[in-house]
Formats: C-alpha cells, sequence, structure tokens
C-alpha cells in the first residue's frame, strides 16, 4: 500500500514538473504494428512484457518503442467520438502528458525499488464494485459520451521478488489497451494530475 501511495505522489510531482516547462509538447510516434493482444489481463500482460524486457537492458530506444504500444494510434478519432469538439485538442495533449510522464515514472520506480533487475508484470482486473472516497477534480473535463474504460490493477514484480503495483485506466482500441491514466479515474479527471489551463 506504501508502494502504491509513493508511486502516486511521485507521479503528481512528475506531472507538476512537466506541467512548469513552458512550450512542451509531447507527440507518441505510433506506427502501425500487426501485433493483437487479448482484450482480458493476459494480453495487457504482454504488453508490458517488451517495454520491461527492454527496460532490463537499458536500451533506451526499444523502451520507447515497446512503450508506443500504450499511446492510441489515432488519439483524435477516439477522444472527438466521447468529446466535445471544443475540447478534443486539451485532451490529446493531457493524454500525452500523462503518458510520457507514466513511462518516466515506471522507469523511475524499477530503479528506486531493485535497479538493473528484470520485472514482470502481473495484471488483474480491479473489481467493479471498489469504491473510492476521492472525487474528480472539480474543472475535469466531461465527456459527452460513456468512455468504455477498463481499469486493472498492475503489479510490477523484479527477478529478486520486490514488487509495487498500482491501478491503471485503459481503452481497448486496435488490438491494444490504450492507457488512459492511473488510479481510480482516467487522466481528464484524476484528483491529484491538475490540467494545464486552455490556451
Amino acid at each position: 500500500m506504501k508502494e502504491s501511495l509513493r508511486f502516486r505522489n511521485l507521479l503528481a510531482l512528475c506531472v507538476l514538473v512537466l506541467c512548469g516547462l513552458p512550450g512542451i509538447y509531447f507527440r507518441f510516434s505510433v506506427s502501425a504494428s500487426s501485433t493483437k493482444y487479448s482484450q482480458d489481463a493476459k494480453g495487457l500482460e504482454k504488453q508490458y512484457e517488451l517495454f520491461l524486457a527492454a527496460c532490463a537492458t537499458h536500451d533506451s530506444a526499444a523502451m520507447d518503442q515497446a512503450f508506443t504500444v500504450f499511446a492510441l494510434p489515432q488519439p483524435e478519432t477516439l477522444f472527438g467520438r466521447y468529446f466535445a469538439k471544443q475540447d478534443v485538442e486539451q485532451v490529446m495533449k493531457e493524454n500525452e502528458l500523462d503518458l510520457v510522464t507514466y513511462k518516466k515514472s515506471l522507469q523511475y520506480m524499477m530503479n528506486q525499488v531493485a535497479e538493473g533487475r528484470r520485472y514482470h508484470a502481473h495484471v488483474e482486473r480491479f473489481p467493479a464494485t471498489s469504491k473510492t472516497t476521492l472525487l474528480p477534480r472539480p474543472d475535469a473535463l466531461v465527456p459527452v459520451a460513456t468512455v468504455p474504460l477498463e481499469q486493472y490493477s498492475i503489479q510490477f514484480e523484479a527477478d529478486t521478488g520486490i514488487r509495487f503495483s498500482h491501478m491503471a485506466n485503459f481503452v481497448y482500441a486496435d488490438g491494444a489497451y490504450r492507457y488512459l491514466g492511473m488510479g481510480p479515474y482516467p487522466f481528464w479527471s484524476a484528483p491529484d494530475l491538475p490540467r494545464r489551463k486552455k490556451q
């Protein structure tokens, strides 16, 4: 529980730092892939494996490439389906910032918990009956249609047996799970991830 809280605090700090850097706009280059992952916990575990293997070898290019599977290949299309037209660009920017922060935070946590070790992901569907006392932030963007989110609990275990875990939100699109934020809410309404003001 302490490791999960530490990870969430770290993620929030990374976002605050990145949000404070003017003019930064992240763009994931997502290439078409023939690899399809099953829409279940096992499929999500396999998605993480390529990234975790690249982290173990400290191959930055391989890490970047492997992590692109968590990015939406056509974010404008998907977000345009669920958000008002005037909000789509803002949601896309938030999504890219959150995705970059998530990748960096995972790398940081793996180095802090067991540096240089090989990790594996263990994934379970988060119970739909679970409740949270946290409220979405008051300035959150509200989708105009229900986004088909799936929530999973992901445990990262080093080959030494040391582990850390968190809960994350995904949408299944084009044969893979696409990351949409950590915790009980997606990135656009997460209470501890402040949204940048609209331009």
